[in-house]
């Protein structure tokens, strides 16, 4: 026999009744307004500089053709200043056929190709992570003593790049503006709407927290 009064159990249902119900109208509140919050949630990762002032532009591995062709669209219109390409990962499936190319060299090779002299972007051979290329940038650039850098990136690893860069960097000194690269596989306000964009604002946002988190 059941120990609870049929008040309680009438006030349980209830309860549950109203969790139920206001469930129901978060969820239809955010389908309702989906397309606004997640345009929202790519903007947040946004967060960029329009201002090309600077004493070098760093552009960092990953996403070189993206990245190469910003920094050189850059360089031949707004930026005048020396350039550098880091990262010192290497593609593993050139590297099986024997191809050992850094990311470094790729993106300056792209840059080159679309009208960058070669004398005035270097590759630099740093860094595996977007942490360890902050440190690789903070040291070559108070070793040429750059006081306003430019770095630049995918459009939606901004804001990474804000929390990795920003203090530490401003701790030494240096102010760093971030520049953004458009990726052409997915468009950014229906990113949600495609694999590819699905797939790298959910990583960027995983890594984001993890940054956050250990560092």
């Amino acid at each position: 026999m059941s120990t609870a009064n049929p008040p309680a159990r009438q006030w349980l249902r209830n309860r549950w009744w109203r969790v139920f119900v206001v469930l129901c109208l978060v969820f239809a509140m955010l389908w309702l307004f989906k397309a606004p919050l997640l345009r929202g949630a790519m903007s947040y990762l946004v967060s960029e500089d329009t201002t090309g002032n600077v004493d070098a532009l760093y552009v960092l591995g990953g996403g070189a053709l993206d990245r190469g062709k910003e920094a050189a669209r850059l360089a031949t219109s707004t930026i005048d200043a020396p350039l550098y390409t880091t990262g010192s990962n290497i593609d593993g499936t050139l590297e099986e056929w024997g191809i050992t190319i850094t990311e470094a060299d790729v993106t300056r090779g792209i840059c080159v190709k679309h009208g960058v002299p070669p004398e005035r972007i270097t590759a630099l051979h740093l860094g595996t992570s977007t942490m360890e290329e902050a440190d690789a940038i903070l040291v070559h650039a108070r070793m040429m003593g750059y006081d306003t850098i430019g770095v630049l990136s995918s459009r939606y690893h901004l804001r990474r790049i804000d929390d990795v860069f920003t203090d530490r960097f401003a701790e030494q000194g240096i102010l760093v503006k971030r520049f953004g690269a458009y990726n052409p596989n997915f468009e950014e306000a229906t990113w949600w709407q495609g694999e590819y964009g699905l797939i790298a604002i959910q990583n960027e946002y995983i890594k984001l927290f993890y940054y956050r988190w250990k560092y």
